[in-house]
């Protein structure tokens, strides 16, 4: 290895020829690479869906959902099935083991399977389908149409129009439009029905056939092809109107208008959507997995001019959700911490090194940059949201090694060698030991990689961005670094004798003299100071495993005691849409408002009485905190003088999209119901039981789970008596209650749905039902009240099955103070044989109600581990000890100190990417304290022989070394952590918990590392007084002389660093 060092530090052509080219090659890199959102990751999901027009929650249960979860119940890979049961329709999730690889080959078994058995399933089950959720379109943006009247034509085609010319963006794969749009209603008339004896599955066949395509084929004819159809001439609404029903021989003819109503309309709005105060639409656009985010977006802001340009003057497209702005964010950060911390580490280093040393030393903080896009090209990895994380974190720490190479560097020229000669032993005597910092802060992220798990697929871009910039660093600074640093830098720098470093490393020296004489106090401190933060900050920091990209809104929940309209509800917004419009429009950059519709309670909330407003800011927003700050203080204020009786809930807060707060503290209790008991009865129970739990807040399950219920019991006899059967019956009854869809067409150029109905199911009242007449095969009709009677009963109105058995669900939040998450799992099953006595055919599953939160809380927690224990193998194999691994790894713990004071003081929770900053504090804090380990053990042969005037030396030497790495990586990190390169988002606790992890372990490893030394050094004096093993040790009990003597006289610190490197490891005399 000395021959090839040797080499690169005499031929300056290789080096300056390989640094140029890593230079070209990361430019070509750069401009090949792709800026995106969010990484590709792989969704683990299958799902199968059916609809069965008209059945019942029950119906759906017997004839569909058990029915196709039996079939596919066995296949290797599913973790678990879980189904839902609602009014004509069944979604089966499979939950894919995170381990399980193929699942393509599972995907065709589960489609197989529902293939063969539809044969078997109810002729009126529509749109069965396996799906396997692939990923392969993300969400780029959001548009909104500001003024928007779904019942104006113009504004539909406008809309329709301006789809079009979205689509044909570069990238655009999807525009996502969910406004109402025109359909065709066709209303029956039940007595015209009756008076011209039309039967109404007879009536909907000729509509359907009248539909048909009517080619008759084709005639060759003289080298010539000749098609012959017949026409199809249902084009508009008035030939749909005059489709002829019925006729006969003597010319009376009836059409479709003569016992109907037909309608070309928008249903009637169940909920209302306002952007900025006015009425409003929302196109969602999703891109391809390959074009550059930043790209499409300059794309979009031109398309969007030009249909500004030709919009009706009424209207306006503006853009709502911005998800370049991430990126863009993100690497604004990047660029902006990037030059602050090379700026910081310039000067840092010249105040240390000089100017020449401080250049070359920090060349290798863009070599590795340029060298890590590379690489992630090759790794089809994008420029996105995860790999740009992985950067900010290595800001501070790729020039790490090569300080230490300098600074070495620097000494041997202080002791006279030759800058080659220098540059030769620098780099011998620390490659060792600096392989291993690499290796330990590689190995810290490597379980990101080989953890199976949603959560390391999503971060994998971030240990390949360690990776490659560490190794490339590693490179630069064994076989590039030294040929500067000979050619460039050949005269040190003379420290001052009352500079401030020298007396900065007198004072350390002088508290390390302290440290070390009292070393079991100081020990006993830092166990103390451990102990304490956990249990004095346990209640105030919490740990939450989701991981929160997505944007933080301020926003609104709204639930009224009552209301019968949208309008209603709209009324009596109006006080607060008042207060919201006097907010001053530049401290946020739009806001939404949805009627009707809420997520509200961890659950989706429909109806009139609910609400939600959202208050929503760009990533790039100057003051996004403090402007979210002054607004949710402004509206908190304001809105308890607005609640009336009127509201049953009216509150703030703020949110994050895709993040469910009511999920936290709460756990998830399944009921599993077996025979013929009744919901309201379990759930009654079950509440009654748990609710005397002490620490248990609430045991909640929708309160509209359960509701009634319109039974029809035919009475068999009259049934048949007219004629009918129960299929005759039902198919006759359906149009009272829902619009039945009839045919798919294509109208005015776009696709719309033909449905037929008698009345409108939203009249239809319980009194009315007896009343609703039947059309009979003999043209007379007859009323529902002679063929049975009508009952009203409690049921589900959609029904949870948990691997084939059903459940009921319940939350069950609890109070952290009271009952600890970790013991909470056996106190409540502790409540489960209660409840058996009262019901026997129940049982029981208990779960953390963030199902994705406890994943991501035990794939991090397997990754921590085994960060921890990969980076102890790696120091035992590098030190060729098992304690000084040990040693060395309580740096670990200890800077969990600073973690966790850090979020405790700025009152945030410790989330997933605080976790990986830990993991990067894991890594680095070991890196200094194995210098000085490697540093003390190069002074004697045996470790056992070191003298504590070898430790105190040792540590001393490597003191320049460590303040100087500790100050780059915290130059890096905490820029980042307090915004001074710009707001860094989601990735501030990431910062948070690296830089103040890294301040408390470097104290640690100036001061209690060498204590623990020094004990260790005892217990092998201990070890020597053993009978059968005393002599064995005995080179260690070398007269110990108090390293204070040395600082008294007239022998600096500076000169014990310097008499330590030229008696090359002997002990001082």
């Amino acid at each position: 290895m000395k021959k090839i060092i040797e080499y690169f530090v005499d031929n300056s052509f290789v080096v300056n020829t390989l640094s140029l080219g890593i230079v070209i090659l990361g430019l070509i890199s750069i401009s090949s690479m792709k800026r995106d959102l969010i990484p590709q990751w792989k969704e683990k999901r299958i799902s199968v869906s059916a609809s069965l027009p008209g059945a019942t929650p029950y119906q759906v249960e017997q004839f569909l959902t058990t029915p196709l979860e039996e079939s596919i119940k066995a296949f290797a890979g599913i973790e678990k099935l879980v189904s839902t049961s609602g009014p004509g329709y069944v979604n089966i999730n499979l939950q894919i083991k995170d381990s399980f690889k193929d699942v393509e080959d599972l995907f065709e078994k589960v489609d197989a399977s529902v293939k063969n058995l539809s044969s078997t399933l109810p002729d009126e089950v529509e749109n069965l389908k396996v799906v396997n959720h692939k990923m392969t379109s993300f969400w780029f943006s959001s548009l909104s149409v500001l003024n928007f009247n779904e019942n104006n034509p113009i504004h539909q085609k406008w809309v329709s129009g301006a789809e079009k010319k979205l689509r044909r963006i570069p990238g655009i794969v999807e525009v996502g439009n969910w406004s109402a749009k025109p359909q065709i209603y066709v209303k029956f008339d039940a007595d015209k029905l009756s008076k011209y004896e039309i039967e109404l599955s007879r009536l909907v066949n000729t509509m359907i056939r009248r539909f048909a395509f009517l080619p008759l084929g084709t005639i060759k004819k003289n080298g010539n092809v000749v098609s012959v159809e017949i026409e199809n001439d249902v084009k508009d609404m008035s030939d749909l109107e005059n489709v002829i029903v019925k006729g006969n021989a003597s010319g009376n003819l009836i059409r479709l208008k003569d016992v109907a109503k037909v309608e070309y309309k928008i249903a009637e709005a169940e909920t209302a959507n306002f952007t900025n105060g006015v009425p409003a639409m929302t196109l969602v656009l999703f891109k391809d997995l390959d074009s550059d985010i930043i790209d499409m977006k300059t794309d979009l802001e031109k398309v969007l001019v030009k249909l500004n340009k030709n919009i009706p003057e009424e209207l306006e497209i503006i853009i709502t959700g911005d998800g370049p702005s991430f990126i863009e964010r993100q690497l604004n950060v990047l660029n902006v911490n990037g030059f602050m911390g090379g700026t910081l580490v310039l000067l840092i280093l010249f105040s240390f090194f000089g100017i020449k040393s401080a250049l070359m030393t920090s060349f290798g903080l863009p070599l590795a940059y340029l060298a890590t896009f590379t690489v992630l090209s090759l790794l089809n990895i994008n420029i996105d949201l995860i790999s740009v994380v992985g950067m900010l974190l290595i800001v501070g720490i790729l020039v790490d090694d090569a300080i230490i190479v300098s600074e070495l560097y620097m000494q041997k020229l202080e002791l006279g060698l030759s800058p080659r000669e220098s540059a030769i032993k620098a780099v011998s005597e620390t490659m060792i030991p600096i392989t291993g910092t690499v290796l330990t802060t590689i190995i810290a992220f490597a379980p990101i990689l080989f953890t199976e798990s949603g959560l390391s697929d999503i971060l994998k871009a971030i240990p390949w961005v360690v990776i490659a910039a560490l190794s490339m660093s590693l490179f630069e600074c064994f076989f590039l670094l030294p040929n500067h640093l000979a050619h460039f830098v050949k005269k040190p720098k003379i420290e001052k004798k009352n500079s401030l470093f020298s007396k900065l490393s007198r004072v350390y020296s002088r508290a390390l003299s302290f440290s070390l004489k009292w070393r079991y106090i100081v020990s006993v401190l830092l166990v103390v100071s451990l102990v304490g933060t956990f249990v004095l900050t346990k209640e105030k920091v919490p740990f939450k495993f989701n991981l929160r990209i997505g944007s933080e809104k301020i926003k609104i929940d709204v639930v009224l005691k009552k209301s019968n309209s949208l309008l209603e509800t709209q009324q009596l917004l109006k006080p607060i849409d008042t207060l919201l419009a006097k907010i001053d429009k530049k401290k946020y950059t739009y806001m939404t408002t949805k009627i009707g519709r809420n997520w509200f309670n961890g659950e989706r909330k429909e109806g009139y009485r609910y609400a939600g407003i959202n208050i929503r800011f760009s990533q790039t927003h100057e003051n996004i905190e403090a402007d979210k700050t002054f607004i949710l203080n402004l509206i908190e204020k304001e809105l308890v003088k607005l609640k009336t009786s009127d509201f049953e809930v009216l509150s703030i807060r703020k949110a994050k999209d895709g993040y469910d707060d009511k999920k936290e503290n709460i756990f998830k209790l399944s009921a599993f119901v077996e025979g013929n008991l009744r919901d309201q009865f379990v759930i009654d129970e079950v509440k009654s039981v748990f609710s005397k739990v002490k620490g248990i807040k609430d045991v909640y399950i929708d309160p509209d789970l359960i509701g009634n219920t319109w039974m029809f019991v035919p009475n068999k006899e009259a049934l048949y008596t007219y004629g009918l059967s129960p299929i005759d019956l039902s198919a006759r009854v359906q149009g009272y209650v829902r619009k039945r869809k009839i045919k798919e067409y294509r109208y005015n150029g776009e696709i719309v749905n033909i449905y037929g109905y008698f009345e409108d199911g939203k009249d239809l009242t319980y009194d009315k039902l007896n009343n609703l007449k039947i059309n009979v095969d003999n043209g007379s009709s007859v009323i529902l009240a002679k063929l049975g009677q009508w009952q009203q009963v409690k049921s589900l109105k959609s029904i949870s099955h948990e691997d084939l058995k059903r459940s009921l669900n319940f939350d069950l939040s609890y109070d952290e103070t009271i009952l600890k998450k970790e013991k909470i799992g056996e106190i409540l099953k502790a409540q489960f044989p209660l409840l058996k006595k009262k019901i026997p055919q129940l049982s029981f599953a208990l779960e953390d109600a963030d199902i994705q939160e406890a994943k991501n809380s035990k794939a991090m927690n397997k990754m921590m581990i085994s960060c921890v224990l990969l980076i102890l193998f790696v120091l035992a194999l590098i030190l060729k000890s098992f304690i000084q691994p040990v040693i060395i790894g309580m740096a670990i713990p200890f800077g969990l100190i600073g973690v966790v004071w850090a979020f405790y003081f700025h009152g945030q929770a410790i989330d997933v990417m605080a976790m990986v900053g830990i993991m990067g504090m894991a890594g680095v804090v070991v890196n200094d304290s194995l210098i000085m380990v490697d540093t003390i053990n190069r002074k004697k042969s045996k470790v056992w022989q070191l003298t504590r005037e070898d430790i105190h030396e040792g540590a001393v030497s490597r003191f320049r070394a460590i303040i100087l790495t500790s100050i780059t990586t915290l130059g890096g990190v905490f820029p980042m952590a307090y915004g001074l390169g710009g707001d860094s988002g989601f990735t501030k606790p990431l910062a948070l918990s690296m830089g103040w992890g890294l301040l408390f372990a470097t104290t640690l490893t100036l001061f209690a590392l060498p204590s623990l030394l020094e004990i260790q050094r005892d217990s092998w004096k201990l070890i020597n007084r053993i009978p059968g093993l005393k002599g064995k040790f005995n080179n260690f009990v070398a007269p110990v002389v108090e390293a204070s003597e040395y600082i008294g006289s007239n022998i600096s610190a500076d000169l014990l660093v310097k008499e330590e490197v030229s008696t090359d490891g002997d002990q001082l005399q």
